[in-house]
Order: structure tokens, then sequence, then C-alpha cells
């Protein structure tokens, strides 16, 4: 049985749900764990030292690792997303958090040339990589908990569970209320969910003209 869960994959495509059903998935089957947020380096670091210690559980958080051999101590998950649909997320979310468009869009620029990157060049080279499609799984929490349970070789003991807490209304809800910046352990950040609640959508429609550019040569 696997004793480390990573979800991995760049912002805004439903990693930090990821990272949280995993934590989920954990809970509802009575272990302990212990959690992290990591890239690259870091993360080999941290599941060798988990490996080494060899007690419960680490649930890791990243936006960039990717996995070098099939460990059967580890289970990986990569999420993507499609372009458009992230980077209107990208912005918004930082516009919610005080910054403006022209300000977020260099970088959201950067974000769409790595998430291409990653995911066209990288994900299929690591096949022992769990790919979470999120337009696959939008609304479907219940039975994203049961494919990635599978995965971990574990049992989803209360799929309700998942549906009641993990929803897109719920998150949405639970990130609204916050009153600090983020949670420690699941990583989920204040006002995480726009008033769109992550429809995907492909539009290209309201983004800045750069953006739109790049997406032309990347879609």
């Amino acid at each position: 049985m696997p004793k480390v869960v990573v979800a991995n994959g760049l912002h805004r495509t439903g990693s930090t749900l990821v990272y949280m059903l995993a934590q989920e998935i954990i809970r509802q089957n009575g272990q302990a764990f212990t959690h992290a947020g990591a890239n690259l380096r870091e993360v080999d670091a941290l599941i060798a030292n988990h490996k080494a210690r060899g007690q419960g559980w680490l649930t890791i958080k990243s936006h960039r690792w990717m996995p070098m051999n099939d460990d059967p101590d580890v289970v990986a998950f990569y999420t993507t997303r499609n372009l458009a649909d992230m980077a209107r997320s990208f912005i918004g979310v930082k516009v919610r958090h005080g910054s403006s468009v022209g300000e977020q869009t260099a970088h959201t620029i950067n974000e769409i040339i790595w998430q291409d990157f990653f995911s066209r060049y990288c994900a299929p080279r690591f096949p022992h990589m769990h790919v979470i499609k999120y337009e696959d799984w939008y609304g479907r929490e219940a039975e994203l908990g049961a494919h990635m349970a599978e995965r971990m070789e574990l049992p989803l003991p209360d799929p309700g569970a998942i549906t009641r807490d993990y929803g897109v209304k719920a998150i949405q809800a639970r990130a609204d209320a916050m009153t600090v910046p983020a949670e420690d352990e699941s990583q989920l950040r204040r006002q995480h969910v726009g008033p769109d609640e992550g429809r995907p959508s492909g539009s290209l429609e309201g983004l800045p003209p750069e953006v739109v550019d790049v997406l032309r040569r990347h879609l």
C-alpha cells in the first residue's frame, strides 16, 4: 500500500481539491497523515525522509514536480485544466485578493506556457502518474474520490461526506468564510472559488488581448 500521496498540478487546475480529497480518504480510513507543500527536489527529500521513518501517510501539495521512477510507496496525481479557463481563474483569484488584471497579465502568460509545457511534453512521459483532468471530474467529487481511493489502495467508506463537504458550493462557502489567508492542513486559500464556481467553458471572452494571443498559440 502506498504511504505517500502527491497532489501535483500547476495553479488553478484543481490540485487543492485533489489534495483535500486525498486527506479525506485517509481520514475516513482512520489513518494518520502529515502534510506539506513543496516543489521539485524538496518533494523528493520529503518523500525520502518519510519513507525512512515509516509512520503513517504523508500528503504533499506541489505545483512543480514529476516522479522520477515508479515507486510503489508513492501515488502521484497530476491535475490539468483547459488553459483559457485556468487563465480566467488565475486572474480572478488575484483580483479578488487586491491585484489588477493588468498586473497579472505577465504572470498569467507565464503560467499558460508552463502548464502547456508540463501537460503536453512532461506528463505523458510519466505513465505511473495519474492525470486528473479538471473537465472530466467537475461536479463529480464523490466519483473522483472513489477514483483516487482505488489508486491509493484504500476503500472509501463514506462517499456522501465528499459530496457534502467537498462539492463546489461547500468549498466556496468554506473559503469565503475564512479569516486567515490559507488553511495549514488543506492549503485551501481564502476566496479560492470565483463567482462562476469554476465551471468549465473554454471561452476566451473577456481575457486580456495579450493573454488571448498566447492562448491561441497554445490551445
